[in-house]
Order: structure tokens, then sequence, then C-alpha cells
């Protein structure tokens, strides 16, 4: 199976770097008592997911191969590094043409 996911993490954890505190809209369901639009910082939202992925790495809950979720935590890191590092190097974000 091949997929983004590690690239979107990669997004994710560049974003929350560059723009902590932008809203991030994520559609939640919870138990069908409540489907709607959640709006929570950029901050957050890494958090949760990287707990989220950090879990399943690390618990016995997770059965088989933890190769997606490694990836995905590969991801953060990549995306978190790559902007710190844009940061020492003062490299303002490339526009799109």
């Amino acid at each position: 199976m091949l997929g983004a996911s590690a690239g979107i993490s990669g997004l994710l954890g560049y974003y929350m770097v560059r723009f902590p505190k932008r809203q991030i809209s994520y559609l939640a369901i919870f138990l069908i008592a409540y489907i709607g639009w959640v709006h929570i910082p950029a901050f957050f939202a890494f958090l949760i997911k990287f707990g989220w992925e950090f879990f399943f790495v690390s618990s016995s809950l997770a059965k088989g191969s933890n190769v997606a979720h490694w990836a995905h935590l590969g991801g953060f890191a990549f995306g978190f590094l790559y902007a710190k590092l844009q940061e020492v190097e003062k490299l303002p974000p490339k526009e799109a043409k």
C-alpha cells in the first residue's frame, strides 16, 4: 500500500511551527451525538495527532506492523525540523507561482 499520509503529517508539523495560533477545522463525529466542525489552533491539532500516533506506536493495542504510525511520526519530525531550519536561516516561505 502506498499513501501520502506521512507527507500530510509533515505539512502539519511545518504548519504548527510557522503558524501555531492559526485555526484548523476538523469534521468531528463523537458517537453520533455530535457531528460538526471543530476549530482548534494548529498547535493543539499537532499535539492531538502526534499523541494519537505516539500512543499507537508505543501501546500493545496496535497489532501487526506499526510502519504507518512510524511514517506519520517521521513526517511530523521532518516538517517540524524543516520549519525550524527556516527560522534559523531566516528563509521566507516560498510563494506559489
